[in-house]
C-alpha cells in the first residue's frame, strides 16, 4: 500500500510538470515566433479504461487524458524525425493513473487525415501483484512499454479530431503480464 501511495504521488508530481509545460510559455528567437514555439500539439480525451480487446477487462471507468506533443528535434530526424511526448491518464475510477513519455511518428495523408503511432514507457499507480485469490491487475512492474496507434482528422489549421487505441504492458518480462488496452477519442489544438 505504501508502494501504491508513493507512485500516486510521484504521478501528480509529474502531472503538475506536464501543466506547466502547457502553460508556461519560453521566450522565442524573435519577436516574431511563438510563446510556444517548442509545441507541435496538445491532445485531450476521454478513454474507455481497460478494454478487453486482446486480454482481459478487470478495471471499469474512463481515463481522462492530456498529452503534450512537442516538435521534433534536429537530432531525431535520421529516425524519421519523431515528435517526443509526454501525457498523463487519470482513471475516473482511482484503479490505475498513468504519466507516459516516448516518441510519435505522425503521417499525413488524403490532405487532412493523418495517422500516428506511439512508442515508449509509462509509469502507473496500478497492483504489480495480488495475492492468492486477488482477482485484480497484475501488471508485474511499475514501469511498462506503451504502444499507441492514433487515427485522425484535422478539422482545420489548428483543430484536430482523432480515436486512439494504447496498449501497456511488460512485455513478458516479469511472471505478472496482465497488460491494459485503452480506447478513445480526443481533441487536439496544432501549433
Amino acid at each position: 500500500m505504501r508502494k501504491r501511495k508513493k507512485v500516486r504521488t510521484i504521478i501528480s508530481i509529474i502531472a503538475i510538470i506536464v501543466c506547466a509545460v502547457i502553460i508556461l510559455p519560453t521566450p522565442g528567437d524573435s519577436a516574431e515566433e511563438s510563446e510556444f514555439s517548442y509545441l507541435y500539439a496538445i491532445r485531450g480525451g476521454i478513454l474507455i479504461h481497460d478494454i478487453g480487446i486482446l486480454g482481459s477487462s478487470k478495471e471499469n471507468g474512463a481515463d481522462f487524458n492530456m498529452e503534450v506533443i512537442l516538435k521534433s528535434p534536429e537530432l531525431l530526424k535520421c529516425i524519421w524525425a519523431p515528435h517526443p511526448h509526454l501525457g498523463i491518464a487519470i482513471h475516473s475510477q482511482g484503479e490505475t493513473h498513468q504519466i507516459y513519455s516516448g516518441l510519435t511518428w505522425e503521417e499525413q495523408f488524403c490532405n487532412n487525415f493523418f495517422i500516428n503511432l506511439g512508442l515508449g514507457l509509462t509509469l502507473h499507480s496500478g497492483n504489480l501483484r495480488c495475492s492468492h485469490g486477488c482477482h485484480d491487475k497484475e501488471l508485474g512492474s511499475a514501469l511498462l512499454f506503451r504502444e499507441a496507434l492514433e487515427a485522425g482528422y484535422q478539422i482545420s489549421r489548428h483543430h484536430t479530431l482523432s480515436l486512439i487505441f494504447f496498449h501497456i504492458s511488460n512485455a513478458r518480462l516479469c511472471s505478472e503480464n496482465d497488460g491494459m488496452n485503452h480506447l478513445g477519442v480526443r481533441y487536439g489544438y496544432s501549433f
